[in-house]
């Protein structure tokens, strides 16, 4: 059956974003703030506000675990906005072409509630996504099946007419295993192209 859908994550799939962007000037050294993200601030850590608990919660209890980075922790959330940099490279365009060749654009994506919008607001490519479902609105986090079998109801999709962009392979996985196809994004945008060819 014909794709005729595109759905995209949105860190550093549509989003240039990343821990990094903060961590590496408060530490003033990137080995040190690899370590805090691996160890403290982890994509762990982070699906818990993607699932939509406030981090009027989150990071205290992050806090009580490492007191000695508590500020450090709380710079997660007062600076948040500086892990998203703006529109990942030649995605806005991307869009562009696959709307114009007929594609319907989705959005799916683990993101915490309270910086949506302002992320929305200031990058072009979240604004370009004709419907979307966040993790956090709706309680459930990729690579649950439950949330793209979400998607694919809320906007009566059908599997097997989408093709599912994401950075993490587990993610991936997710989508193939409710019958999407899936591709794991390498950082071009010349890949999904490459991947739609193939349908």
């Amino acid at each position: 059956m014909k794709v005729r859908n595109v759905v995209f994550d949105f860190g550093r799939v549509l989003v240039d974003w990343s821990r990094h962007y903060l961590y590496d000037g408060y530490f003033g050294d990137v080995e040190k703030a690899e370590w805090f993200i691996q160890n403290v601030v982890t994509s762990k850590w982070c699906m818990e506000s993607d699932s939509g608990i406030p981090f009027s919660e989150t990071i205290p209890e992050l806090q009580a675990e490492w007191p000695e980075y508590a500020e450090a922790i709380q710079l997660f959330h007062d600076r948040w906005m500086e892990m998203c940099r703006g529109p990942w490279p030649g995605m806005s365009e991307l869009i562009d072409q696959l709307r114009s060749e007929g594609y319907g654009i989705y959005g799916l994506s683990n993101w915490p509630r309270e910086f949506f919008l302002p992320a929305r607001e200031k990058v072009e490519t979240l604004q370009k996504v004709d419907d979307y479902v966040v993790s956090s609105d709706v309680g459930l986090v990729k690579p649950d099946p439950r949330i793209y079998n979400l998607l694919m109801e809320k906007y009566r999709l059908k599997p097997e007419e989408c093709v599912f962009v994401d950075d993490v392979q587990a993610n991936v996985d997710g989508a193939r295993a409710v019958g999407m196809h899936a591709l794991l994004f390498d950082g071009r945008p010349e890949c999904v192209k490459e991947f739609l060819g193939l349908y």
